[in-house]
């Protein structure tokens, strides 16, 4: 998703949108749906760009994530990274296989 550019054209209908209730929390809502269904780490850089917030509100953001979302800031990253929690579509998938087993041929 190219978020910061949503952002950007979302400035210029600003008086437009902030007349509609819970726009803004409806739009960051679906963008941490996306980062936690794509990502197991993210930049703290990433998350003000997707999310539009900045300073306390970002800061405000990642507290309340980390007690109720399983959010952790990594520690060796001096909060620059946020460790979401890990999900069947952030993971890895497992590669497959193919095989074909011949029973006559070890005879």
């Amino acid at each position: 998703c190219r978020f910061k550019d949503f952002w950007a054209s979302v400035e210029g209908q600003r008086d437009l949108l902030n007349s509609v209730p819970g726009f803004y929390d409806a739009v960051r809502s679906y963008a941490l749906q996306v980062l936690g269904s794509t990502f197991q780490r993210v930049s703290k850089t990433t998350l003000m760009e997707v999310m539009k917030l900045e300073g306390m509100g970002l800061d405000t953001l990642i507290t309340t994530k980390c007690k109720s979302s399983g959010w952790a800031v990594a520690p060796e990253s001096n909060g620059g990274v946020i460790i979401l929690p890990k999900t069947e579509q952030n993971q890895p998938r497992a590669k497959q296989v193919e095989g074909t087993e011949y029973d006559g041929m070890n005879k």
